[in-house]
């Protein structure tokens, strides 16, 4: 178990110029910080001095939930409309912005759980899984699902499920359909877990990950 995440000194301000930037370098590794790490690794994103989450403008309570969090650690979120139904909260914080894409992977596609949080108690692990699947994931008649584009990640989410007693599958899946600027999407990796025959059935040979059989 951990108790407690410092930032790492090289990434707070190491001057006594100016004046000193806000927010608290010492984060309690609680259900409510790992939630915020897992959304991050969902839908979160870094500029140089803040770091954003993307979220639709529904979902005022994951809005609320991060506004909260940051500013009772003394930081200054804000929350403002994107076009179409998004809107972002915006931590304005060097010291995080530099921080968390180091940690967690900069960009979707290496976005990654960070070694020293992998073998934490099985009820920590539970949050952490709570705030990815709450930003990428999705529910069928049968199934959860969390869908990304971090290979990594989508193992360790594998990983991790079958640590607290899930049986998880894992399959990609390739779109054909343009991104809003005409590129091609990225092979997206989708972990799921449910009510279905996972337990029931002999698993050996029935799903592929990389032309492998598993």
């Amino acid at each position: 178990d951990i108790k407690y995440i410092d930032v790492p000194q090289k990434y707070r301000k190491n001057t006594k110029l100016g004046s000193q930037r806000l927010g608290e370098n010492r984060f309690k590794l609680d259900a409510e910080f790992l939630w915020i790490i897992g959304i991050y690794l969902a839908e979160g994103s870094n500029s140089k001095r803040s770091i954003n989450f993307s979220l639709h403008k529904n979902e005022i309570k994951f809005q609320d939930k991060i506004i909260k969090f940051f500013s009772n650690m003394g930081y200054n979120p804000k929350l403002w409309a994107r076009e179409g139904n998004g809107v972002n909260v915006e931590i304005n914080s060097t010291t995080l912005a530099q921080w968390f894409p180091n940690w967690l992977g900069h960009l979707c596609y290496n976005k990654k759980i960070p070694e020293e949080l992998m073998n934490l108690p099985k009820e920590k692990l539970v949050s952490l899984l709570s705030g990815i699947y709450d930003g990428d994931g999705s529910k069928t008649s049968a199934n959860f699902e969390i869908g990304q584009t971090s290979k990594i990640l989508a193992l360790q989410i594998t990983e991790l499920l079958y640590r607290i007693n899930k049986q998880p599958l894992l399959r990609t899946q390739k779109s054909n359909k343009k991104t809003e600027i005409g590129n091609d999407r990225k092979l997206c990796y989708i972990v799921s877990w449910g009510k279905g025959n996972f337990q029931k059935n002999n698993r050996k040979g029935r799903w592929k990950f990389d032309n492998e059989l598993l």
